[in-house]
């Protein structure tokens, strides 16, 4: 700064700051195919749900969950559905079917093999209050299914989230797909080596190309790697790049820009 002394000469002084690591809150929907092939997945949810949300806490996030999906098992003409229930510390209280609480909602709708993105935009209104937009929170949805849906109804669900009149995504959205990746082929013994539901999941994969979302295996055993790459994504996702506003100068001084040095 120049402290406008008589010899014109510039007087030379620091100031040091100091800096915290500052997050967005992250908003997670689970979108889960509740239909008769998907018993095996959803134990693995509920088994590994709790333990996911607490190490995105134990990193410092503060972070929602969402879940779309059967409350119970039951019948409908046509259709038969599981019943999804997570334990707490997610649900507020022991039993199911589970309850929602300060970080868990679950929105008790019925998906089947092919109508999760339908629901999940239908029910937008059941959980737009969970998502904090007024926070800037960034938003990651994760369906789980071992079916697919037509192309078209992906490009709908993409301008869903795009929508004005859908404003809970400030941030866009990521959206993640853990599907089939392989689909049924004739003579196929359902293993890893070969399909683990009825289509391969294109168009979910289409959506999460199209958001920088992960494509993740529903047929692996051991979903530990799964819920792992999911962790990472998710808190990466969330860091907010770092500014810095270059204090006002007293007055009768001014900043010569040309002269200013950072050292971080």
């Amino acid at each position: 700064t120049n402290n406008g002394s008589n010899n014109g000469e510039a007087e030379c002084f620091s100031v040091v700051f100091g800096a915290s690591q500052a997050t967005r809150p992250v908003d997670i929907v689970w979108v889960i195919d509740a239909s008769p092939s998907m018993g095996e997945e959803i134990a693995l949810i509920e088994a590994n749900l709790n333990e996911f949300a607490a190490r995105i806490g134990g990193s410092g996030l503060d972070y929602h969950v969402i879940l779309i999906g059967s409350d119970h098992e039951h019948d409908t003409p046509g259709k038969d559905y599981f019943g999804i229930c997570v334990p707490p510390p997610l649900s507020g209280a022991v039993g199911c079917p589970d309850t929602d609480s300060d970080r868990y909602l679950h929105v008790r709708r019925d998906i089947h093999s092919r109508d999760g993105l339908d629901i999940t935009v239908d029910s937008y209104p059941e959980w737009a209050g969970f998502l904090r937009s007024d926070q800037g929170s960034n938003v990651h949805f994760v369906m789980v299914t071992d079916d697919n849906v037509g192309a078209g109804v992906a490009q709908e669900f993409l301008g869903f989230t795009a929508n004005a009149q859908s404003p809970g995504f400030p941030q866009g959205v990521t959206f993640h797909s853990l599907v089939d990746l392989v689909g049924y082929e004739p003579n196929c013994i359902f293993d890893d080596n070969c399909s683990c539901g009825d289509e391969r999941g294109q168009a979910y994969i289409d959506i999460s190309e199209a958001t920088n979302g992960l494509v993740l295996s529903l047929c692996e055993e051991d979903w530990s790697p799964v819920f792992d790459a999911l962790e990472q994504q998710v808190i990466e996702g969330s860091e907010i790049p770092c500014g810095l506003e270059i204090p006002e100068p007293e007055q009768g001084e001014r900043i010569d820009f040309d002269k200013v040095n950072v050292v971080f």
